[in-house]
């Protein structure tokens, strides 16, 4: 994970979203739970740029999502709403 960002929730669960590319460019959101980074979401992205991530929790408990992507051929910023189970 290239570039993450961390968001501790209010019911203490911690979410991150970041850069990975083992097999291409794309943008991850998942939790950190007993040390271990666990994806959740692959967030359309890519282009041979991606990332740049930022978490908010909304009121409602889902997580906002902020994000930086090349995927429809012109950079742009882009923002996903992410249900999240309950604990």
């Amino acid at each position: 994970m290239q570039g993450p960002a961390l968001l501790v929730a209010r019911d203490g669960r911690v979410f991150y979203a970041g850069r990975d590319y083992p097999d291409k460019d794309k943008t991850i959101f998942g939790a950190i739970a007993d040390g271990r980074c666990t994806p959740l979401r692959t967030l359309p992205s890519g282009g041979g740029d991606t990332g740049y991530p930022g978490l908010a929790e909304a009121p409602d408990g889902a997580v906002w999502v902020s994000f930086y992507a090349s995927h429809e051929g012109k950079a742009a910023v882009y923002l996903a709403r992410i249900r999240v189970s309950p604990p």
